[in-house]
């Protein structure tokens, strides 16, 4: 199977939703690899992964 470059570059021009799908989606994109890398080492984080000051202050402005 032809890498996903490849394939992008043969059905140019490529409109910008197609070129997002096959990022994504298609054989090789992000969502089909092995395992997704959440956290510090991983490819994002989220501010509830780094600390517990989000989940208190919320908490916070709930028991007003």
């Amino acid at each position: 199977m032809p890498s996903l470059p490849d394939r992008l570059r043969a059905t140019l021009p490529l409109p910008f939703a197609r070129f997002m799908e096959e990022a994504l989606y298609g054989e090789g994109g992000y969502y089909r690899r092995e395992a997704l890398a959440i956290g510090e080492e991983g490819d994002f984080v989220t501010g509830s992964s780094l600390s517990s000051l989000f989940g208190r202050a919320t908490a916070r402005l709930l028991r007003r």
